[in-house]
């Protein structure tokens, strides 16, 4: 694929279209995060081993114990609409959880359980900062199991 991707590139190299650079830029950007951050998938053995490892922790803590947080595709995609228009340079997860002043709309149950917050950053304005978080659009409400389990297979 990487392949495909670089003869496409080699062969439209004299386009004076500016989608076309933009286009470019992207596919240096992702191609430079795949060789930085190894964007391969995890082996399921991998991942079932690393959500055993979490779960033999959390069991210290079983009030708070979330084992997985599940968001609608739709709430993705328009974080991800918002990232491929430049708005956004990427997503960064923290791990939160539910107070009694968090709860609006959800169950009451989820009071002290662990959660997660997706929070867009935004394009560095100096070198000092990588990634700022933009503050004004953070995510959450997803599905927490245990209390939503079907189909978690980890």
């Amino acid at each position: 694929m990487k392949g495909y991707f670089y003869g496409i590139l080699i062969a439209n190299s004299s386009c004076r279209n500016p989608y076309y650079y933009r286009f470019l830029e992207k596919i240096k950007l992702l191609t430079f995060m795949i060789k930085k951050f190894n964007s391969e998938p995890i082996d399921k053995k991998v991942a079932q081993a690393m959500v055993n490892a979490y779960t033999e922790e959390a069991r210290k803590f079983p009030k708070s114990y979330t084992k997985a947080v599940w968001f609608p595709a739709e709430q993705i995609l328009e974080m991800a609409k918002s990232m491929s228009e430049g708005k956004y340079d990427g997503l960064r997860i923290y791990f939160g959880q539910y107070t009694p002043d968090s709860l609006e709309g959800l169950p009451k149950t989820y009071e002290g359980r662990n959660t997660l917050l997706l929070v867009p950053t935004l394009p560095s304005i100096s070198n000092d900062d990588e990634h700022r978080d933009d503050l004004d659009d953070i995510e959450n409400r997803g599905e927490m199991c245990p209390e939503v389990c079907n189909g978690t297979c980890l």
